[in-house]
Parts: structure tokens; sequence; C-alpha cells
């Protein structure tokens, strides 16, 4: 077989591995990336769907918050403690109750006007409101400390989201960092092949037009 056709076809198969090379590379790290993107949009939607469900008890935090610090008097131009408990319908419907249960009984014994009767009534309406304020605090604290437990998990889970991301971009970044210098050495490769292809033939054997040591082509 003559030289020019072998180096032909070892040039040609040198050139031929690179590209395929190549594009393996290529096509390797476009597969890596488009994992890994998918990677990092389930990290975002899950996270996303976590600070959805953690909103509301922030939010009731907030609200409560804002409720005790009224009810504490430390809001300027708030209702206070006394308008508070005035407004609650369960409050006015147990004091109204209690009350009327104490008049009839005072009632039933030609008593309504004495000082025992306004006395009980006195001590009634003080420890309802005292039972019901220390309640209702309680109950805003409670709220308020949930709020303030659903922030910190949820800014937990932020960071361990965003390491996450972090990661995830940081592995995109280096997977097309792979394949642009994977494809590069291939074709690198199949180059270097061709010329040692080139190099490596018996060109001086009178196939060549009687000009020795060069290919057929010459320079």
């Amino acid at each position: 077989m003559p030289a020019s056709w072998l180096a032909a076809a070892g040039i040609g198969g040198n050139l031929l591995t690179g590209i395929m090379g190549s594009n393996a590379a290529g096509t390797a790290s476009g597969q890596e990336v488009g994992a890994l993107q998918q990677g990092l949009g389930t990290v975002q939607n899950m996270y996303g769907t976590t600070q959805g469900n953690f909103q509301p008890y922030m939010a009731a935090g907030t609200n409560a918050l804002g409720g005790l610090q009224s009810l504490l008097g430390l809001t300027p131009g708030g209702p206070g403690a006394a308008a508070t408990l005035a407004s609650m319908p369960g409050y006015q419907f147990t004091l109204g109750q209690g009350m009327s249960a104490i008049n009839d009984g005072a009632s039933a014994q030609g008593m309504v006007q004495s000082g025992n009767t306004l006395r009980a009534l006195q001590q009634f309406g003080q420890g309802l409101a005292g039972t019901t304020y220390g309640n209702y605090v309680n109950q805003l604290g409670n709220m308020s400390n949930a709020g303030l437990s659903a922030t910190g998990t949820l800014g937990a889970l932020s960071g361990n989201a965003s390491s996450t991301m972090a990661q995830l971009l940081s592995g995109i970044g280096a997977a097309r960092a792979a394949g642009t210098v994977g494809s590069s050495n291939a074709l690198a490769g199949g180059i270097t092949g061709a010329l040692n292809t080139v190099g490596s033939m018996p060109w001086g054997n009178g196939t060549n037009n009687g000009t020795d040591g060069m290919p057929p082509w010459g320079y």
C-alpha cells in the first residue's frame, strides 16, 4: 500500500478519534451539568415550599408579639390591658354570668345591696380579670415563642439550603470546566497523533516523486 494511503488513514484515524473524544467529553459534561442543575432546582423548590409552610407560624408569632406589647402597655397609643379585656367576648360572658349568679343568690336572701354582696361581686370581678389577663399573656407569649422558633428553624434550613446550592453551583462550574478541558485535550491528542503519524512514515522510499524524506504533498 502506498505510503500516502497509510498516512491518510493514520492521520484521519487520529483526527477522528480526537473529534469523537472531544464530543464525548462535551456530552458527559453537559449531562453532569444537567443533573446538577436539576438538583439545584429541587433544593430551591424544597426551600420555597418549606418557607411557605413556616410563614403562617412566623406571622402568627409577629402578631402575638404585637398583642403582648400592647397588653403590657409597651405600644404608644395602644388600648392597654383594661380595654383589651373588656373587648374579649369570653371574658364579658363569664363576668356577666358570675355576677348574675351572685346577685341571684343575694336576692333570694334579700341581701342584694349588702356589703357582703358588693364585696363578693368585687372579688369575683378582680379574680376573673386577673385570671383572664394571666391566661391571655401566657397564650400570647406561647404563640410569640412558636413564631420565634419557626423563624430560627427556617433560618437554619436557609443556611443548609444555601450551602447545598453553593456546592451544586460549584459543581456545575467544575463540570463545565472539565468538559472544556477534556474536549480540548481530546482534540489536542488527535492532532498530536496525526502529526506523529506524519513523522513516523517512511517518506523516502521513492513513492513521492523522488523527493526523499518528505510527504508526497511536500511542505
